[in-house]
């Protein structure tokens, strides 16, 4: 019996002992398990911290072409405006330089016309003396004259204000650095318009002018030649009747005064 219940308890014991030791192998079994997926966790923080690590280079990188994208663009488009005020420039210096030749040219025409018709006018005004030396009446051709010496004045005057013209460029294109192109080249080329448009206008009232004197003038020549007319005919019948008297003549004279001022 007394055997029996040492067995008994012996028995129990290993019952009792068996499951810690099967506990122990298990868990002495898992820790290389444990170890493996702790190193791979590990492992995966690392790539993923290396990962963000890229993606922040990466970003950075991006940032950097892109600011040097928009340094180069920059730079670009200052040359191209640079480029942009130079051409707009030359084009202006080579319009004004253009409208400064056309305009050179008008006046030297305009004036060679003054002096033309100023001379033939000294020449009519020359005849019409002699004709009214002789009695003959010269109202109208007196008339002409002044009128053609009235248009021969406004051309000169007319001429002056062309000559007083400024055709240049002007401050607005020397300070574009300060302005922008667009700016400075469209008040530029608006400044240049007025002064083109006064060139025109002037230059035009002068050859009005100066074709009204010359008209005028005409007019004053065909005056004269019919008067001139008169007094020839008067001559011619004079020397047909020799033994008309004096006081036929007058009487002739004064018909030829009178016809001549109605004509």
């Amino acid at each position: 019996m007394k055997k029996f219940s040492i067995l008994l308890v012996i028995l129990l014991a290993v019952v009792s002992v068996s499951p810690i030791l099967t506990r122990a192998e298990e868990s002495d079994a898992d820790r290389p398990v444990r170890s493996d997926f702790e190193a791979k966790r590990v492992e995966i923080q690392e790539k993923i911290k290396e990962n963000k690590e890229k993606i922040k280079e990466s970003r950075e990188d991006v940032r950097k072409d892109i600011n040097k994208i928009d340094r180069e663009v920059k730079k670009e488009t200052r040359d191209d405006v640079r480029e942009i005020k130079r051409d707009a420039k030359s084009r202006l210096e080579s319009e004004v330089a253009g409208a400064k030749i056309r305009a050179r040219v008008a006046i030297r025409v305009l004036e060679a016309t003054v002096v033309r018709l100023e001379g033939l006018t000294t020449r009519i005004e020359s005849r019409v003396t002699k004709i009214g030396q002789s009695g003959a009446s010269t109202t109208d051709a007196t008339a002409f004259i002044n009128a053609a010496k009235t248009n021969i004045k406004n051309a000169k005057d007319h001429i002056a204000t062309l000559k007083s013209v400024d055709i240049s460029i002007g401050t607005s294109t020397a300070t574009s650095t300060n302005a922008t192109s667009t700016n400075a080249t469209s008040t530029a080329t608006s400044t240049l318009k007025i002064s083109f448009d006064k060139i025109k206008a002037e230059a035009k009232i002068a050859r009005e002018e100066l074709v009204k004197a010359k008209q005028n003038l005409m007019r004053a020549l065909t005056s004269i030649k019919k008067v001139e007319n008169l007094i020839r005919k008067d001559d011619n019948d004079d020397d047909s009747n020799p033994s008309a008297t004096s006081t036929n003549a007058t009487s002739t004279n004064a018909t030829s005064t009178a016809t001549t001022t109605q004509q």
